[in-house]
């Protein structure tokens, strides 16, 4: 099948760009656990603390506030350039393998009709060599391969490398 897959710098674009998507899952758990730990605790644990003086009540609050507004937009900020990230990258993945499977199907088109050309005569007298059974292969069969390698391809290996990502930060944070 990597005969048919021209020009080769589509697999490669499409493979590194299914990865890159595939690994932005993993961080956007990170980056919303870091943000959600800063949606919660520490704002409620410095008004509690603060709440027996009114000077240091305003004080802590307002510090309080600018630190968590701080880091809220930090995170936010992060989680929208990864979000654009794996955006960018499902987009020129889909374009890469979309543009090797009609590549691809295209050729395999052509050699299967070149093959059907050069049988003898009386191949074709036969029911399951008929015009509608031939064009019918040359439509069907074609695209079951476009679609195994454009819509199963990326996906594939988006998953595969996604799940390496989790399972070593599962490890590095819970050994």
């Amino acid at each position: 099948m990597l005969e048919y897959n021209n020009p080769i710098m589509f697999v490669f674009s499409g493979t590194i760009m299914a990865g890159i998507a595939g690994m932005t899952m993993p961080v956007v758990g990170l980056i919303l656990s870091e943000l959600m730990s800063y949606l919660s605790a520490p704002w409620a644990t410095l008004v509690l603390m603060a709440k027996n003086d009114n000077f240091a009540a305003e004080n802590l609050n307002k510090i309080a506030y600018e630190y968590l507004e701080s880091n809220i937009k930090l995170w936010s900020t992060i989680m929208g350039v990864i979000a654009a990230t794996a955006a960018i990258a499902k987009f020129f993945q889909a374009i890469s393998f979309g543009y090797l499977g009609e590549n691809s199907t295209n050729l395999i088109r052509k050699d299967l009709y070149n093959n059907i050309l050069r049988k003898n005569i009386g191949w074709f007298d036969f029911k399951e060599n008929g015009v509608s059974v031939l064009t019918s292969s040359m439509a069907k069969d074609t695209s079951i391969i476009n679609g195994v390698s454009t819509e199963s391809l990326g996906p594939a290996f988006e998953g595969g490398l996604a799940f390496l990502l989790a399972m070593f930060i599962g490890f590095l944070y819970s050994w």
